[in-house]
């Protein structure tokens, strides 16, 4: 079965494996341990920029199609993401309290954190979930992978490059080696020399020694 081109899937994948990553930590983190509470608070508003960003992406690119198509599914989602920015602020509210909490509070305000970040990951698995299992099939049966990847093309290209690679530093390690190396075939196939060694370069910061050799192996690099 020949793979159609998705709009979400690696993207996806790197705020899954972020998402996930900073409730792991912040479920094992000390709760008494005042510096590694605020390190999870820098985490966490760091990804608020990606998540904040990421539904502005999506609004701006993708939504429009899909209300042409199923406006019920758009109006769905743009809920969605309405429901999920209202819950920022409140888990950032969580997590300030368990920062600036007195000694004989850190416990509970750490459990408190820990719960609503756990409700917050939970529910925004669920909404990826949904834009994967039922907006992009809609996508895919009105336009071609030409199409689709045209519409990438201008959603990325509107992302500065420094902010690119912040993202692309979060999706690399969450893929797997056919997703990474159909990237960096893409980048050799067509991309400028300065932007596939840019690439490369962040590539081999990001991943471990093994997955890039097995990458650059595979792609001839």
């Amino acid at each position: 079965m020949t793979e159609r081109v998705s709009l979400y899937n690696e993207i996806h994948k790197g705020l899954r494996s972020q998402l996930l990553g900073l409730l792991i930590e912040c479920g094992r983190t000390d709760p008494g341990d005042r510096d590694a509470v605020a390190a999870l608070g820098v985490r966490l508003r760091a990804l608020r920029g990606m998540l904040e960003e990421h539904a502005a992406h999506e609004d701006r690119w993708v939504e429009p199609l899909l209300a042409e198509l199923r406006a019920d599914i758009a109006e769905a989602l743009s809920a969605d993401h309405a429901r999920i920015d209202g819950a920022i602020p409140t888990l950032e509210v969580a997590f300030t309290r368990w920062e600036e909490a007195a000694e004989d509070e850190q416990v509970t305000m750490g459990r408190l954190a820990y719960g609503a970040l756990s409700s917050f990951v939970g529910a925004y698995l669920t909404h990826m979930g949904r834009e994967e299992d039922e907006a992009m099939p809609v996508l895919q049966a009105a336009m071609t992978d030409e199409q689709l990847l045209e519409v990438s093309a201008q959603l990325r290209g509107a992302i500065p490059p420094p902010r690119m690679a912040e993202y692309i530093s979060i999706m690399l390690p969450a893929m797997n080696i056919e997703e990474r190396t159909q990237m960096f075939a893409g980048l050799k196939a067509n991309a400028p020399r300065e932007v596939l060694d840019g690439m490369c370069e962040l590539a081999s910061g990001v991943l471990a020694t093994s997955d890039w050799s097995a990458v650059r192996n595979r792609v001839g690099l």
